[in-house]
């Protein structure tokens, strides 16, 4: 379903959604800088508590519009940059990519959309084990462990054994392959109350 949006998820507001992810990814990481980093449930009450004290104001009304301003961070933008230069599928563009993705996700590792962009590039260049790698991270923080097992094994193959690289896949194989084990026999129990 890359890509697409479920037809329930179209149906309700983004305060609706963050709400599922909350629920669901209350101790992850959601935001996080050199500064600090929130989990989902600690965003959830800090942006609960916003709402409240915005409707609570004396200059506040339903339907008036309101704005907040949030510092961006260095990681956020150099995933941003490094995106454009991907889309520009200009080959002269790639080397500084990556050059900024590979800054951007060691400064910020909990971002798909960096890792995508970078297992892009490493495609492009024919790197398969790191594209593979890229490929496993992002699933990995996506919640897609099947994914994440497998492009690990698969980047395991194509980078060369005992680099930090191949010991990063190790990684994310076993924690992956745990978390099918744990939702294997949750399907099993279900299955057989």
């Amino acid at each position: 379903m890359s890509g697409e949006f479920a037809v329930a998820d179209v149906d309700r507001s983004i305060g609706e959604r963050f709400a599922a992810m909350a629920l669901r990814f209350g101790d992850r990481i959601a935001v996080g800088t050199d500064e600090c980093e929130w989990s989902y449930a600690e965003l959830a009450a800090k942006s609960d508590a916003l709402a409240a004290q915005i409707l609570t104001s004396e200059s506040s009304h339903v339907s008036s519009p309101i704005a907040i301003l949030m510092r961006h961070d260095a990681p956020l933008i150099a995933a941003m940059l490094g995106h454009a230069l991907v889309a520009t599928e200009d080959p002269k563009n790639f080397a500084e990519a990556k050059r900024i993705l590979k800054v951007a996700v060691s400064r910020d590792n909990q971002d798909p959309f960096a890792w995508y962009q970078l297992g892009i590039i490493y495609d492009r260049e024919g790197d398969d084990g790191r594209a593979a790698l890229a490929t496993a991270e992002r699933s990995n923080l996506e919640d897609n462990p099947k994914l994440a097992y497998a492009s690990a094994q698969m980047a395991m193959k194509g980078i060369p054994p005992n680099t930090p690289d191949w010991l990063r896949a190790q990684d994310i194989s076993m924690v992956s392959k745990t978390e099918l084990a744990k939702k294997d026999k949750r399907y099993r129990d279900e299955k057989n109350p």
